[in-house]
């Protein structure tokens, strides 16, 4: 027969007597109570804390934006960035099809939020009758298939940004970039944000802590006409947990 609830209690009552007395050993797994005091930081360890320097806290008062605008949370830092490729300085001296190539980077630092208020995109290619870069119409949005090139553009999200960035993909196949897509344009096939267009504006809210990427990816260049590629992404990042910053998201556009 199995023991009934008032034996089992009695059997541990018995049993606890026993192991206060010192007639019986607590098992090991009942020796250690959780709570029992748990070791303290060792000496030297405080003695090392304390003599750090205590981090200064910032002062953010209504006036720093016009007193000391570095020491204003509420600061915008403005941010331009984009490379540009001549494929004479590409191995071979010519872009390879079917790879990706970053020409910009927009990076927002783990206390900032982003937003990217321009994309600039341009692709110089090489008139065949006279060797002159060709000037590509800015109301066309297939200019580069008229003029003999075709490729696809893309954005991706990179996060962790506190640690060292990569350096930039120079043909690297698009299965192989890292990131995830920006939902609002994975991939485009025409050339809305032609360097010198005037309705590239956006307004792109980019994460803590991530980079906006952008990459170009030819598919076709069979005459070698592609010269030079160039991105762009303009923007600002600011602290993140401030109504400026709030405000900024909601109608900055």
């Amino acid at each position: 027969m199995q023991p009934t609830q008032a034996e089992n209690r009695q059997a541990w009552a018995d049993l606890k007597e026993a192991y206060d007395a010192g007639l019986l050993e607590w098992p090991a797994s009942s020796r250690v109570s959780f709570f029992g005091e748990l070791p303290g930081v060792p000496q030297c360890f405080a003695d090392a804390i304390a003599d750090q320097p205590n981090t200064p806290q910032r002062i953010d008062h209504i006036a720093d934006q016009f007193d000391e605008p570095a020491r204003d949370t509420r600061r915008i830092q403005y941010q331009d960035a984009g490379w540009r490729y001549f494929t004479r300085d590409l191995p071979g001296g010519a872009i390879t099809v079917n790879t990706a190539y970053e020409i910009a980077r927009f990076i927002v630092s783990p206390d900032e939020s982003g937003q990217v208020r321009h994309v600039g995109t341009y692709v110089g290619v090489t008139d065949p009758a006279t060797g002159d870069i060709q000037n590509l119409s800015p109301f066309d949005p297939w200019a580069l298939e008229h003029a003999g090139v075709n490729g696809y553009w893309f954005l991706r999200l990179y996060q962790n940004t506190f640690g060292p960035m990569p350096p930039p993909d120079i043909a690297v196949p698009p299965a192989f970039v890292a990131g995830y897509p920006f939902p609002e344009l994975p991939y485009w096939l025409d050339y809305r944000f032609q360097w010198g267009r005037d309705n590239n504006g956006t307004l792109f809210l980019i994460p803590s802590n991530h980079a906006l990427r952008l990459y170009f990816v030819p598919t076709s260049d069979d005459e070698q006409l592609i010269k030079e590629m160039v991105g762009r992404l303009v923007g600002f990042t600011q602290p993140i947990d401030t109504l400026p910053a709030a405000k900024n998201a909601l109608y900055a556009w």
